[in-house]
């Protein structure tokens, strides 16, 4: 047997190999050789045609996959302009079926075609035509076409690409892909009038605002911070115009040794998350309450308003709120605490001081028979029954220890215990003195004055010596304490002496304060108090405050402030579920009565007889905030009472002489 093979194919990479074979043995002439290679070649060809169709099958498959899964609009249109071809994606962005689109033009009115600025867009112009003609492809045309489905026009991205036929060279048609931009135009749209109604807002608003930039050095750390843009509120808060401030950086500009508040803004700068905060700037002598949000990553603004005057006054208040917070102890009345039969349960220190009687003495001693004049007796025993049903007040006498005989002003007051009477507040004021002066009339009244504007001369010379030799102990505690080393019991013998101090400073504080009252004689706007008393709390955003008393005058002192921020204070911390806060007036024979109402939890009726006592309140920071009120208000010459409904909000009556009352009217 003879064979003969030759390869079908290239021999690198063949099909494979085609032979021959004879059944007898023999030698193969070189026709035969040729011819059966001729014979591999047809089938290698033959083969190759069939790879090719293959590979074009699969690449018109991808391509169709494509065509029809693509997000973005696919249209083919021949040379004369007419759609052969669109993907469904393109019948949806132009609200039109295949069979619809077949066979339209650029030319087609229907698409009712218009450029950005709104007038037409004529067919011979739309990119695939454009395309046609020039053979050149388009970008980023932008045409707004008719959606039938909307009933308005859609706003479509588009490019335009020419197909050529790879035999020939020739163009064949066009291909158009496009996007819907639509929501990307509306919002272009919107934005110049978002971007004017910023501008008027940023130059407009009362409050300060600043556009700074966050600048790092090279290890990437917040440095320094140039303001880029400032409004009209900024140059009236600060004082500094604002074309000297834009592009300055803020150590610059406020002359400080570095950028003011660095690591609130750049923390707010880098994370986008705003903070607020309340501070007191050197360098402008002024308080700011800011807020700070960032507007892009590096940037940040601030907005700010001017809260000096309000600080100052809450510092004012909180320095008085102080002086009303003293214990029933220090009061410098003399206070005693009965029961329904007149048997004593309490005195505070300054009433052993001006009796002369120690509390064991006193304990549980029939009161009238302890300090009352027999003369007097039957007086007392009125004086008693009419209390059982409000307060009374009057000037009278009392004996002390030793049978001497001192001018006081008693005022008696009802103790109410779950619906019952269950004994009496007594205050005893030493009032010798004023029998004394109006003894002498005019003349020791002038004299006293003069003796008090005096003893305030010396009183505040005298504060004022002894606050320094204050302060220079302190600072001798300082340095021991920072200089040299010293043993834990010496440190705690140290912060003795700081403590001592420190109560020092705070008797001299209340002493000065109660040096002005009777003395400072002022007509004070009853609705400016309150005004200025609730301004203080930042937190009555959620809280109506309804001020009635808008045309009062009455004779009292700046303390008076004080009273309403007390009672709105006690409102807050105690009412629990206050939403509403009310102020007004009713008058009535011979006196004003000032009406204070809370719709809180009230005040239960166990309380109500210990309310203003400053000691047999179960809430202590409750009763001394409002024993000091009423203390106040005897100061002027006024009194208060409490009638609400517990569970329905509290009720406050200040009552207050027609002769300290004046009406204005406003302008």
């Amino acid at each position: 047997i003879s064979g003969l093979s030759v390869i079908i194919g290239d021999p690198i990479n063949p099909f494979g190999v085609l032979g021959a074979h004879t059944t007898k043995r023999r030698t193969f002439t070189s026709d035969e050789v040729n011819f059966l290679q001729s014979v591999a070649n047809l089938v290698a060809s033959f083969l190759n045609s069939k790879n090719t169709e293959a590979a074009i099958r699969q690449s018109e498959d991808r391509f169709r996959t494509l065509y029809e899964t693509i997000s973005g609009g696919v249209v083919v249109q021949d040379v004369d302009g007419k759609i052969i071809q669109a993907n469904a994606a393109a019948c949806e962005l132009l609200g039109l079926t295949v069979d619809q689109m077949l066979g339209r033009t650029s030319m087609d009115p229907r698409w009712h075609a218009i450029h950005e600025d709104g007038s037409p867009f004529p067919g011979e112009d739309h990119p695939a035509m454009a395309t046609l003609r020039t053979g050149k492809p388009l970008r980023n045309v932008v045409m707004g076409v008719y959606h039938p489905k909307d009933g308005a026009h859609r706003w479509i991205q588009i490019n335009s690409d020419p197909i050529f036929d790879n035999a020939s060279g020739k163009m064949t048609g066009v291909m158009t892909t496009f996007v819907d931009i639509t929501a990307q135009k509306s919002l272009q749209q919107k934005l110049p009038n978002s971007e004017k109604k910023y501008q008027s807002l940023f130059y407009a608003m009362n409050e300060g605002a600043c556009l700074h930039e966050v600048i790092y050095d090279e290890s990437g750390k917040a440095v320094v911070y140039p303001l880029l843009d400032a409004n009209l509120s900024f140059e009236k808060i600060t004082g500094i115009k604002r074309e000297d401030a834009l592009n300055k950086r803020a150590s610059i500009l406020y002359g400080t040794a570095t950028a003011p508040y660095l690591d609130i803004y750049a923390h707010v700068a880098e994370t986008g998350e705003p903070a607020s905060f309340t501070t007191y700037f050197a360098p402008i002598d002024k308080y700011f309450s800011i807020s700070v949000f960032s507007p892009a990553k590096g940037k940040f603004s601030t907005v700010f308003t001017d809260v000096t005057k309000n600080k100052k006054q809450e510092m004012l208040l909180r320095e008085n709120q102080q002086k009303f917070e003293l214990s029933f102890s220090k009061n410098p009345e003399a206070i005693v605490l009965v029961d329904k039969n007149m048997r004593v349960k309490e005195v505070n220190p300054r009433f052993t001081e001006l009796f002369g009687f120690s509390q064991k003495e006193v304990a549980d001693v029939f009161l009238p028979g302890l300090v009352v004049p027999d003369r007097l007796k039957e007086d007392t025993k009125v004086l008693l029954e009419k209390a059982k049903e409000k307060m009374v007040n009057v000037e009278t006498v009392r004996k002390r220890k030793d049978g001497s005989e001192i001018p006081v002003s008693l005022s008696i007051e009802p103790v109410d215990e779950q619906g019952k009477f269950a004994g009496f507040v007594v205050v005893y004021k030493d009032i010798s003195e004023t029998v004394k002066a109006k003894e002498v009339l005019e003349k020791a009244l002038r004299e006293t004055r003069i003796l008090n504007e005096k003893l305030a001369v010396v009183g505040s010379l005298t504060r004022h010596d002894v606050r320094n030799k204050l302060s220079g102990i302190l600072g001798c505690t300082y340095l021991l304490k920072t200089k040299t080393a010293l043993t834990a019991e010496a440190k705690q013998y140290i912060e003795k002496i700081e403590a001592f101090v420190n109560q020092a400073e705070r008797l001299f504080a209340f002493s000065h304060a109660y040096e002005k009252i009777g003395i400072e004689q002022l007509n004070i706007k009853v609705e400016t108090c309150f005004n200025e008393a609730k301004a203080l709390f930042p937190e009555l955003d959620n809280i109506e405050l309804l001020n009635e008393c808008t045309n009062i005058e009455v004779k009292a002192d700046s303390l008076l402030r004080q009273l309403f921020y007390n009672l709105i204070d006690n409102s807050l911390r105690h009412g629990k579920k206050v939403s509403k806060i009310h102020l007004y007036c009713k008058e009535t024979k011979g006196h004003l009565k000032l009406i204070y109402e809370d719709n809180g939890v009230g005040i239960p009726k166990n309380s109500k007889s210990t309310l203003f006592s400053g000691t047999l309140s179960a809430d202590a920071s409750k009763g001394y905030g409002l024993f000091t009120i009423r203390k106040l208000l005897e100061v002027y010459g006024w009194s208060i009472t409490e009638n609400g409904t517990p569970g329905e909000g509290a009720r406050f009556i200040i009552t207050i002489p027609k002769g300290s009352v004046t009406y204005y009217t406003k302008e």
